[in-house]
């Protein structure tokens, strides 16, 4: 009955039926106490709550449970391998997230590097561009230099060759000049003779009548 287990177990007893101090309403007085709010607990919570407590106000309750002491002894323990195991895994968290801000600190760096790889490839590539295009407009340049130097030789050899023309137009015209003198002198010298002639031979004809020949041919 009640009793019993109030005398044997008492933690058995308020674990599973506490409405069995209604048997024996001192029990509550001697076995437990309120707290503030105004709610009864038993001695072993108060022990688990706050063992200096207990040992100040109830020490009774521990020299009637000693089980209390080596229960909380195992609870401490539990608690501190709870507290090392919440420190151990805030601590890995810790590491996991300095590794990933590491790995993106890393990701960053290594972006940064291949965007200025890529910017020296480009500048490069604008330079290698501006001297191509440099080379092509000097060769350009060249080519139209080499273009008016041979229209300008061009030009000197046709002026050349109309300078030599004129030349030689002048010199046949200047040997033309003499002959074209000499046959008229040639001219002005035997027409005279010839209007001579004529009224000689005239003469010679109207004889030739006269005398009942005819003029031989």
């Amino acid at each position: 009955d009640a009793y019993w287990w109030h005398q044997n177990d008492p933690d058995f007893f308020y674990s599973n039926h506490p409405n069995w101090i209604s048997w024996q309403p001192n029990w509550r007085d001697e076995d437990g106490a309120y707290d503030e709010q105004h709610n009864w607990h038993y001695g072993e919570w108060w022990y688990n709550q706050n063992p200096t407590w207990v040992s100040s106000n109830h020490p009774n309750w521990i020299s009637q449970h000693e089980n209390w002491v080596s229960h909380t002894e195992r609870q401490d323990h539990r608690e501190a391998m709870r507290e090392n195991y919440t420190a151990n895994r805030a601590n890995q968290q810790r590491l996991e997230e300095q590794n990933e801000a590491n790995r993106q600190q890393q990701n960053r760096n290594e972006q940064a590097a291949r965007e200025q790889q890529n910017q020296a490839n480009r500048e490069q590539q604008n330079q290698e561009n501006r001297n191509e295009q440099a080379a092509r407009e000097q060769q350009n340049q060249q080519n139209r230099n080499d273009q008016a130097a041979r229209q300008q030789q061009n030009q000197a050899n046709r002026n050349e060759r109309q300078v030599t023309h004129e030349q030689q137009q002048a010199t046949h015209q200047q040997q033309e000049r003499p002959q074209q003198a000499s046959h008229q002198d040639k001219g002005a010298t035997t027409e005279p003779r010839s209007s001579n002639q004529r009224p000689e031979q005239n003469r010679q004809a109207n004889a030739g009548h006269e005398n009942g020949r005819e003029p031989k041919n």
